[in-house]
């Protein structure tokens, strides 16, 4: 959980990744179980990271999702994702 929630804090401002996570499958009910985004980023990733791997999320699909967000973050991103067992 705490590699995802770095690799969320690299990636994303608190907004970005709010509304990243909004628009994935499930995300409207993924972004409810969230603390406001009144917290700090290291706060809100860290409860990103939680949920997503409670909901089986971290998967090839999230890893993609990320990639085309983020395209020149590509290795870092895969980096985490082979440390949890997604290839």
């Amino acid at each position: 959980i705490s590699r995802l929630s770095e690799l969320l804090k690299m990636l994303f401002n608190s907004d970005e990744l709010a509304r990243f996570l909004q628009y994935l499958p499930g995300g409207g009910d993924l972004t409810k179980s969230l603390p406001g985004r009144s917290v700090s980023l290291a706060t809100y990733a860290y409860a990103a990271s939680e949920a997503l791997v409670q909901r089986g999320m971290v998967d090839r699909e999230l890893r993609n999702r990320l990639i085309v967000e983020r395209p020149r973050l590509s290795k870092e991103i895969n980096e985490v994702f082979s440390g949890a067992g997604v290839e």
